[in-house]
């Protein structure tokens, strides 16, 4: 019986874990999308307004920390993801 439970608390975690990469991975593409959107207006404004240089720069911090951390993620779990 221990053997059915710890399966079936495995399968769960991989089922999550799917889930969670998902939608992450979803509401980035979401917010890229609307973004695109006014992506002329936040390009002509960065180059005219500091704040929102500082907030461009500050964006793409977050995006190259998340990239690193999902890697040592993914490595962690032994995966090869490029």
């Amino acid at each position: 019986m221990h053997a059915d439970e710890d399966l079936q608390r495995l399968m769960r975690n991989l089922t999550l874990s799917i889930q969670t990469v998902t939608c992450c991975g979803h509401a980035m593409r979401v917010a890229v999308a609307d973004m695109l959107k006014d992506f002329e207006d936040i390009r002509r404004t960065s180059d005219a307004n500091e704040d929102v240089r500082n907030l461009c720069r500050g964006l793409e911090r977050a995006i190259r920390d998340d990239i690193l951390q999902n890697r040592q993620v993914f490595e962690l779990l032994g995966f090869d993801i490029q």
